[in-house]
C-alpha cells in the first residue's frame, strides 16, 4: 500500500514539473496590433499551446524591453519600427528589410517570422479643404508655409529616434517646427483633425478613418518613412519550447493585405465589434480555426446625406460625433436623393441637412415648414457659391442666367436653387439642370451653361480647385435685404465669403448661407393603425431621445445653438447663468436699514443702563 501511495505522489510531482508555462502574447495599444495579437493567441490555443494574454501591453519601447528580458514571448511588430529601434536607415524593399532585421535581432535571440502581407506605413493626412488651401500634395509643400502648422501625432511618434517627429523635421528641412498636438489615442488623433484642432496628422495607411473621412494623403516625396510590414516577433527560446509555433503562425503569411487589414480595423474601430469576435471570424473564414465564428448581430445606424461628389469636413465631423455617441453600432453613410424622406420612412436614424431642407417652397407663396422632422444638433454652416465665367459676372445675381447647373439631382444645391430663384422671381426665366459636377463645369467654361450653384462650407476643397481655373469666378449674391426676402426666407442668413480663401478673391464677397444640422424624426401623436390590440394605436416614427441629443451636441463641440427658424428642441450648450445678488443695495434701502439698526442699538443700550442703575428702597 505504501508503495502505491509513493508512486502516486511521484506521478503528481513529475506531471507538475513537466507542465509548461504559458506563452505570453502581448500587443501595442492600438486596435490593429491588438487584433493581430489576438489572432496569434487563438492560433496557438488551437494548436494546444497554453497562452497568457497581455493585450494591450504598452508602446513599442515597453514591448522591446519586455521581449528582450523574457517577460513576454510574442507580439506583432513592423519592419520599419524594427529598423528604427536598431538605429538603421529606412528601407523601401521589404525583403531586404526582413533579412537585415533577422540578422540584427539574432544577437538578442529574437526571431522575425514570415511577413503577414500588409504595409502599414506612416503617412501624413489632411482635410481636403486644408490641403487645397495650402496647395499641399507632398510633405515638402508644408515646409515653407507662412502660417504655423498644427501637427497631430501620438506620443510615441515624438520619441522615435529614426522615423519620428524630429528626424522628419530634419529630413525635410522645416525651418519652423509645427505646433504639436499630442493625442492620447488613435481615435482622439482623428477627432482633432476632423474638428479643425490640427491641420495635418501622422496616421497609418491601414487606418479605416482615412477613407471614412475622405482625407487627403501627402506623398512622402523624399522617402523618409520606411516600409512597415507586419510580422510576428517571438523569442527563439519560445520557439524551442513550442516546436509547432512557427508553422502555426506562418499560416497567416500573405493573408492580410492592406485592404483586408483596413476592413478588419473598420469592424473594430468604426463598427464597434468585439475584437476577439472579429479575429475568430477571420480565422474561421480562412480555415485556420475549427471553431464556429460567433453570430454577430449587426446593429446598423444609417446617416442619410444628399448626393454629393465628395465628403465634406462637416460630414466627417458629424460622423465622428455619431460614432462617439453610439460606439457599439455600425454607423454607415447612405446617399438619398431626398434624405428627409429616408427619415420619414425609417430608412435612416439621422440625417445631415441644411436649414433649407426643412422648408417646402411653392412659387409665389411663403415657405411651408415640414412638420415631420426636427433639428437635433448644429454641425456647421454652408454658403451659396454661384460660379460663372469670369467674363459674364453681373451686378445682379441672376442677370443673364438662363441655364443653371446644380450638380447631382436631389442635392442641397438643387433645393437652394429653387428657393433663390423664387426669391428673385426667376423661376420661370431660369432652367435648372442636374448632372455630374465635372461635366457641368466643362459646360460652363464652353458657354453651354450660364452658371453653377453649389452650397458648401467656405474654403471647401472642391471649390478651391474649381476656382483655380482662370475662366471661372464667384458671382456676389446681393440685394437680399430688398423686397422682404430675408423675412420671407429667414433660414437664409447674410454672410460673406472670406478673402483669400479662393483664388482671385481679394476682399470679402457677399452671399447668403444656411446652418447645417443633424436632424431626426419629429415627435408625433399616435395614429390609427395596427399595433396595440386594444386601442389600435401605434407610433409611426421614434424621435431621438433628449439624452442622445445632448450627447450629440457635446460630441460635436459646437457652441452655436440651432437656428430659431428650425423646428426642434433647444438643447442648451451654454453654462447656466446664476443670479448674482448685489452686495450693495439701493440707497433708500441702505438708509432704512441704518435707521433700523440704530434704533435697535438704542433699545439695547437703554435696557442695559436701567439694569445697572441703583434701586431705591421704598
Amino acid at each position: 500500500m505504501r508503495r502505491v501511495i509513493f508512486l502516486f505522489l511521484c506521478a503528481i510531482l513529475i506531471s507538475g514539473c513537466t507542465r509548461q508555462e504559458p506563452m505570453v502574447v502581448a500587443s501595442k495599444t492600438f486596435s490593429e496590433n491588438k487584433l493581430l495579437a489576438e489572432m496569434f493567441a487563438l492560433l496557438a490555443t488551437e494548436k494546444g499551446i497554453p497562452v497568457k494574454r497581455i493585450i494591450p501591453f504598452g508602446n513599442t519601447f515597453d514591448l522591446q524591453e519586455a521581449i528582450k528580458e523574457g517577460r513576454i514571448d510574442l507580439y506583432p511588430e513592423y519592419t520599419g519600427t524594427g529598423l528604427s529601434m536598431m538605429g538603421l536607415p529606412a528601407m523601401s524593399d521589404g525583403e531586404q528589410a526582413i533579412q537585415v532585421l533577422r540578422q540584427q535581432f539574432g544577437r538578442f535571440q529574437i526571431a522575425w517570422l514570415e511577413r503577414l502581407g500588409f504595409n502599414n506605413s506612416y503617412v501624413l493626412s489632411m482635410q481636403p479643404d486644408v490641403a487645397a488651401r495650402m496647395q499641399a500634395t507632398t510633405i515638402s509643400d508644408l515646409v515653407d508655409q507662412e502660417e504655423t502648422l498644427r501637427m497631430g501625432c501620438e506620443e510615441e511618434f515624438l520619441a522615435r529616434p529614426v522615423d519620428g517627429f524630429q528626424p522628419l523635421m530634419r529630413h525635410y528641412g522645416f525651418s519652423r517646427e509645427p505646433e504639436v498636438v499630442v493625442a492620447q489615442s488613435r481615435e482622439q488623433l482623428y477627432q482633432h483633425l476632423v474638428s479643425g484642432q490640427t491641420d495635418v496628422c501622422v496616421v497609418q495607411r491601414t487606418d479605416p478613418q482615412i477613407r471614412e473621412f475622405g482625407l487627403s494623403l501627402l506623398e512622402d516625396n523624399l522617402d523618409f518613412f520606411p516600409v512597415y510590414q507586419g510580422v510576428p516577433l517571438v523569442r527563439e527560446e519560445t520557439l524551442s519550447r513550442f516546436p509547432d509555433l512557427r508553422q502555426t503562425l506562418d499560416q497567416l503569411s500573405g493573408k492580410l493585405s492592406n485592404r483586408v487589414m483596413r476592413e478588419l480595423n473598420r469592424e473594430v474601430e468604426l463598427d464597434g465589434q468585439e475584437l476577439r469576435s472579429v479575429a475568430v471570424r477571420f480565422l474561421v473564414q480562412h480555415a485556420l480555426l475549427t471553431k464556429k465564428p460567433p453570430e454577430l448581430k449587426h446593429r446598423r445606424l444609417v446617416v442619410a446625406v444628399p448626393p454629393s461628389d465628395h465628403r465634406s469636413r462637416i460630414l466627417a465631423k458629424s460622423l465622428d460625433a455619431v460614432r462617439r455617441v453610439f460606439p457599439k453600432r455600425r454607423v454607415e453613410v447612405e446617399t438619398f436623393s431626398f434624405p428627409k424622406e429616408a427619415l420619414l420612412n425609417n430608412k435612416a436614424f439621422i440625417a445631415l441637412l441644411g436649414a433649407e431642407d426643412f422648408f417646402a417652397v411653392r412659387p409665389g407663396l411663403l415657405p411651408h415648414t415640414r412638420q415631420h422632422m426636427e433639428a437635433v444638433a448644429v454641425a456647421g454652416f454652408r454658403m451659396i457659391h454661384l460660379v460663372r465665367r469670369t467674363d459674364t459676372i453681373q451686378e445682379r445675381p441672376f442677370a443673364g442666367i438662363r441655364r443653371l447647373g446644380v450638380g447631382p439631382a436631389g442635392g442641397s444645391a438643387e433645393q437652394a436653387a429653387a428657393i433663390l430663384l423664387d426669391a428673385y422671381a426667376k423661376t420661370d426665366a431660369v432652367e435648372v439642370l442636374s448632372g455630374s459636377v465635372s461635366a457641368q463645369v466643362k459646360e460652363v467654361i464652353k458657354g453651354e451653361l450660364d452658371a453653377l450653384m453649389f452650397i458648401a462650407a467656405p474654403g471647401d476643397a472642391n471649390m478651391v480647385l474649381l476656382l483655380g481655373k482662370p475662366e471661372l469666378s464667384l458671382q456676389p449674391i446681393v440685394e437680399w435685404k430688398e423686397k422682404d426676402r430675408q423675412y420671407r426666407y429667414p433660414f437664409f442668413r447674410l454672410a460673406r465669403i472670406p478673402e483669400d480663401i479662393y483664388p482671385g478673391i481679394a476682399e470679402p464677397l457677399k452671399t447668403i448661407g444656411t446652418q447645417v444640422v443633424l436632424a431626426g424624426p419629429r415627435p408625433e401623436t399616435q395614429a390609427l393603425g395596427d399595433g396595440d390590440p386594444i386601442t389600435g394605436l401605434r407610433l409611426q416614427r421614434q424621435p431621438i431621445p433628449k439624452g442622445v441629443k445632448q450627447a450629440l451636441v457635446k460630441a460635436l463641440g459646437d457652441k452655436e445653438t440651432i437656428d430659431p427658424t428650425l423646428p426642434g428642441e433647444r438643447v442648451s450648450v451654454v453654462t447656466a447663468r446664476r443670479e448674482v445678488v448685489s452686495v450693495n443695495p439701493a440707497p433708500a434701502v441702505s438708509a432704512i436699514t441704518s435707521l433700523f439698526l440704530l434704533a435697535l442699538g438704542g433699545f439695547f443700550y437703554m435696557l442695559l443702563r436701567n439694569e445697572k442703575s441703583p434701586r431705591t428702597k421704598p
